[in-house]
């Protein structure tokens, strides 16, 4: 069905495990899911466990792509693919370096699982992201009657954390309800401060859902802040990510970049919402993980943000000075 969303996700070998199930169980749409290998060699178990998973679960409407670099001479090292049937499958994957994390090509999993989708829409999202009840059902009549595909325009959504790790909302009610107790919040409120939040939540919150019609706020979401990182459904002819931004210094923030350079605009859907489960306590390691491979990645970030500067203003130069700045000093994922 053409007029369905896909769902774009992209991961690591290291995070494949039978917890990727939640997700397949999560979206009642098509998923294109690309799987990043840190060498060839794990191709085999990789493709075992994840048609392992399909096959047990009876999930129809998954696309899985296998990403892995080159070896040194350029070449696909196919031999390594095309392992013997009687190869032991003990465990998936060892434990990726900090220089393998760093190089993560988190922005190419993203554009290689959108490209083979079949769909009118998409949604790109994180693996550890679930969705309320009925999501993309609901969006997807929202998606059928709004987006023109001429249009540029996308609908946006809100997203929240959920500090209890077996909890799932499922609608406004338990969200808010959530809140009300401490157990949730916007998403990434203390560690990424204006990446994700959205003006009018309290009120957001205290309207009653419409489980008859969805419906769409009537003002514009403004892109009037650089940190922003719209989590939005759109058309498949949205920009793609640009490839030239390393892991975590601000490789998701750059698509919204360019949707305001290109003119979107930005309708926020009601009700509708992403979250997702993580514990509350100030993870330190990770902390530590995410300043390490920023300067790892800084030399790399500088030149792609110069790059992009200069193809923004190649491809889109009506709009030069219409988006808001961005700091180079600041960095994060």
């Amino acid at each position: 069905d053409r007029d369905r969303i896909s769902l774009i996700l992209h991961m690591s070998i290291d995070f494949l495990s039978d917890d990727t199930a939640e997700q397949f169980h999560n979206w009642s749409g098509p998923i294109s899911l690309t799987i990043v290998l840190n060498e060839p060699s794990e191709y085999k178990c990789a493709h075992q466990f994840i048609n392992s998973l399909i096959a047990q679960h009876g999930f129809g409407m998954i696309r899985v792509h296998f990403l892995y670099r080159k070896n040194q001479s350029g070449q696909c090292a196919l031999a390594k693919i095309r392992q013997p049937e009687t190869i032991t499958c003990s465990t998936l994957s060892r434990r990726a370096s900090l220089i393998e994390v760093a190089d993560y090509p988190m922005n190419m999993a993203r554009n290689v699982a959108r490209e083979f989708i079949s769909t009118k829409f998409l949604l790109l999202s994180d693996v550890d992201l679930l969705f309320s009840e009925g999501f993309e059902r609901r969006m997807s009549e929202i998606a059928k009657q709004q987006l023109a595909s001429t249009e540029k325009r996308v609908l946006v959504f809100r997203i929240f954390e959920v500090y209890d790790e077996r909890s799932v909302p499922r609608n406004k009610e338990d969200m808010f309800r959530m809140i009300e107790n401490g157990l949730a919040d916007t998403f990434h409120v203390e560690s990424a401060y204006g990446h994700h939040e959205l003006k009018g939540r309290e009120e957001w919150l205290a309207k009653p859902e419409n489980f008859t019609d969805t419906l769409i706020a009537n003002d514009f979401v403004r892109y009037s802040r650089y940190t922003w990182e719209p989590r939005f459904v759109g058309v498949s002819s949205v920009p793609i990510h640009d490839e030239k931004f390393p892991y975590r210094i601000r490789a998701n923030n750059v698509l919204g970049w360019e949707m305001c350079r290109a003119g979107y605009t930005f309708s926020l859907v009601e009700d509708l919402f992403t979250f997702h489960r993580a514990k509350r306590v100030s993870d330190g390691n990770r902390q530590s993980e995410n300043n390490v491979i920023q300067l790892m990645n800084r030399i790399k970030y500088e030149r792609a943000l110069a790059d992009w500067y200069a193809r923004m203003d190649r491809e889109y130069p009506e709009t030069k000075g219409s988006c808001p700045p961005i700091l180079r000093r600041k960095l994060w994922y």
